[in-house]
């Protein structure tokens, strides 16, 4: 298991399976950690390492003995149902650590003896310890008999139950297939007890809003689009009440009206292109409606459009076998065994696990974009994020582009004579150019853009907002996207980060191409500069 060990402290973060403590932590924060482990998905203390920096402490053998029973001892002591941790001594780099691994309990909850089940269970939010609420317990409780909340039969509306005329055609549409109710008690919309039929909480979910507000009126996406990069004022405001399996195709109709498109003729064709990649949204809303906590009755799922993101939270956090820091590795755990296949059925899915893999693969596209995800207060949050946004004082140009960018080598240097000293004048600030400095902008000078930019990178890398300031622009505009994305088609520029393209780290260079076509510039400057003396 040492090299288990290695790889783990090579990590470097404390997150949802792993802790650090330099000294012997507090007897409340092992009993916690314990617990949150076990009704989660397990992880491992390290005692001996410091957080901060991973330097390894150690603790002096003549302690380390006395200190692994004590661990023992104190789990063992407060935690129920009993916890039974593997604890080792590894020798790492000369010196002594005590590894505690806490392995997923199978007789969850677990919780502090002295609190008790409701004022006790812990669970693991990021790289905290979080007391877990009633709704929380309550799915503890469900996952432990192998049940999910959307299977639950609702005794109440055994009579007169309302059709499901959307659902049917929505899944014929979808599966060429009818669906009959022996197949309706298949898929678990239906339970029969007792020679009843009872619809489940399912069943329910997919009626229209006017049956189902009685049971879930929050089983909705509420989408919002604001001014500026707070939720302060509305621009547009819009909330998606039909069943649940229409409501992503609403939801993106919302955000297809709401970010721009820009369009870049290359050749003969043209080429459109959204702020935000579409797919990766659509996976997202998709993620955030099969996966949501649908026990949790008073929210709803959110859609927030900023000038700098678009946030998508839903109710009910990870998942315990999720990790945050191994995005498209983690294997396909449901929350809704009910409503995930009959997604899946109908294509909204397309294998277990595969969404996180398909935004990951989209994002390769978009580098000025990030990704985060985030667990606030018992919900899922991922955030699509411009990395490369100036600020909320700054104008973004939403303007669809539509200006060609052909310029290639040869012809950049051709045109240099023309356009140099409106190069020059753009590694200025705007507001301390020259009297002379011509109305028209480097913006609309794709050539002088193209040129200036390489001229810039000559000096030192930059991001895209740190070419933006350089340039004298007041924002990053889809012309200075486009010119860059122009310059890593000719092979001129590459990313100094290229394993991880979406990085908020990330920045231009010139290639040895590219440090060829500058030296090549000067020349024919220095030339021409001859010439006309």
């Amino acid at each position: 298991m040492g090299y288990k060990i290695t790889e783990l402290i090579a990590k470097g973060f404390e997150g949802r399976r792993l802790e650090f403590k330099r000294d012997f932590p507090q007897k409340d924060q092992i009993i916690k950690t314990a617990i949150a482990f076990s009704n989660t998905v397990g992880g491992t203390i390290f005692i001996g390492i410091e957080n901060e920096t991973k330097e390894i402490i150690g603790i002096p053998e003549a302690d380390i003995f006395a200190m692994e029973e004590k661990v023992s001892q104190i789990i063992f002591d407060n935690c129920y149902p009993t916890i039974l941790p593997e604890i080792g001594i590894y020798n790492i780099e000369d010196k002594l650590v005590l590894v505690i691994t806490i392995y997923p309990g199978s007789n969850i909850p677990y919780y502090h003896k002295a609190k008790g089940k409701q004022a006790g269970v812990y669970i693991r939010i990021g790289s905290t310890n979080k007391l877990a609420d009633e709704n929380k317990i309550i799915e503890l409780e469900y996952k432990k008999r192998n049940i999910s909340y959307d299977s639950l039969p609702v005794y109440d509306y055994s009579e007169n139950l309302p059709k499901l005329n959307s659902f049917i055609e929505f899944y014929k549409q979808n599966t060429n297939r009818s669906i009959s109710e022996s197949d309706m008690v298949s898929l678990e919309l239906l339970k029969r007890e007792r020679e009843k039929l009872h619809p489940t909480n399912a069943y329910f979910l997919f009626c229209d809003f006017e049956y189902r507000k009685t049971l879930f009126p929050f089983a909705q996406i509420e989408c919002a689009r604001f001014k500026g990069t707070t939720p302060s004022e509305f621009l547009d405001q819009f909330t998606c009440q039909s069943p649940i399996f229409l409501q992503p195709d609403e939801a993106m109709n919302f955000v297809k009206r709401n970010i721009a498109k820009s369009s870049v003729i290359k050749g003969t064709y043209r080429e459109d292109r959204w702020e935000y990649p579409l797919i990766a949204i659509r996976e997202a809303i998709i993620n955030a409606v099969v996966h949501r906590d649908y026990s949790i009755l008073g929210s709803d799922i959110k859609l927030a459009i900023f000038d700098d993101m678009i946030e998508i939270t839903s109710p009910g956090g990870l998942m315990p076998s999720f990790d945050i820091f191994d995005l498209g590795n983690n294997p396909s755990e449901i929350r809704n065994r009910t409503i995930a296949p009959v997604f899946k059925d109908c294509g909204l899915i397309e294998k277990w696990g595969s969404g996180f893999k398909k935004i990951i693969e989209e994002l390769k596209n978009y580098p000025e974009l990030e990704m985060k995800i985030n667990e606030p207060a018992n919900s899922f949050q991922i955030q699509f994020y411009k990395n490369d946004y100036l600020g909320n004082e700054e104008k973004i140009d939403e303007t669809p582009v539509e200006t060609p960018v052909e310029t290639t080598v040869e012809s950049a240097v051709e045109t240099l004579v023309k356009t140099e000293k409106n190069c020059e004048k753009s590694l200025y600030p705007a507001n301390k150019q020259p009297e002379s400095q011509p109305e028209s902008q480097p913006e609309s000078q794709p050539e002088s853009l193209y040129i200036a930019i390489l001229l810039r990178l000559s000096e030192k890398q930059q991001s895209k907002k740190e070419l933006a300031v350089a340039l004298g622009h007041t924002s990053i505009s889809g012309q200075l996207k486009v010119v860059i994305n122009k310059l890593l088609s000719d092979k001129l520029i590459e990313w100094t980060i290229p394993e991880k393209p979406n990085s908020s780290k990330q920045k231009y260079k010139l290639t040895k191409r590219g440090l060829a076509f500058h030296a090549s510039i000067r020349y024919n400057s220095s030339n021409n500069e001859n010439k006309s003396m």
